[in-house]
């Protein structure tokens, strides 16, 4: 068990002496590294001291895979209430939460995850000064967006240009349907990934991740078809 990752040909060998001892029916050796010890962190553990009831009860929606977005932000609403002070134990249980829907392979939601705790950091000091607390969680959450975005975007390559490649990539019979919606969250984080890469002075990372979303617009037709209740109100607003 390790807090670390084997690198270099430590992980195969690792592997093959495990076959080995399997192959001599011994008890063979298994590894437990950082990514492992994040899976199998207990929420309980990790907000010692509290009895946050309906967190655990969300992450268990969230491990059943019937958790959307729209539930995320609902949930998320508790962590507007309380002090600063309460910012630590709402930072956990984002992080926990984003890590679960990351193994889950929802990495856009780890990401909106991510920007609901931004926003209730921010909501601990409207109309005053931020403090100490605030402008660490507030870091914190911009780390985390960065962290599940990257790894969001290095998944995307020259197929998810390709609007077939991207519609069968989902592997689910309501893929047509949910095409026009996974276009729209797609330029959205990663237009939200590029603008914190601007921020924090990464001009190479912006460029690439700028030009992809151009070239990822051009090529979907589900990019200008926007699935909401209202979505065309917004252009005359905008207007």
């Amino acid at each position: 068990m390790t807090t670390g990752r084997l690198i270099g040909g430590a992980a195969a060998d690792a592997q093959q002496w495990a076959e080995y001892l399997r192959g001599r029916g011994e008890i063979p050796v298994e590894i437990w590294d950082r990514e492992r010890l994040i899976e199998y962190l207990s929420p309980k553990i990790a907000i010692a001291g509290t009895t946050p009831a309906n967190f655990l009860a969300f992450v268990g929606r969230v491990e059943s895979d019937i958790v959307d977005d729209r539930e995320l932000e609902k949930f998320s609403r508790v962590w507007l209430d309380g002090t600063s002070g309460a910012l630590l134990a709402h930072g956990f249980q984002a992080a926990l939460i984003a890590n679960r829907f990351a193994v889950r392979d929802r990495l856009d939601l780890a990401c909106v995850t991510a920007l609901c705790f931004l926003r209730s950091a921010w909501a601990k000091c409207h109309g005053e000064a931020p403090t100490e607390e605030v402008l660490s969680a507030a870091d914190f959450a911009r780390k985390m967006f960065s962290v599940f975005c990257e790894r969001l975007w290095q998944r995307h390559s020259v197929d998810t240009l390709d609007p077939r490649a991207f519609i069968v990539s989902h592997e689910l019979p309501t893929a047509f349907t949910t095409y026009p919606v996974r276009c729209c969250r797609t330029i959205e984080l990663l237009g939200l990934f590029g603008l914190l890469n601007a921020v924090m002075g990464q001009e190479s990372a912006t460029e690439e991740v700028v030009e992809f979303v151009a070239q990822f617009i051009a090529a979907h037709p589900g990019a200008a078809h926007p699935i909401s209740d209202h979505w065309a109100l917004s252009f005359l607003r905008h207007r």
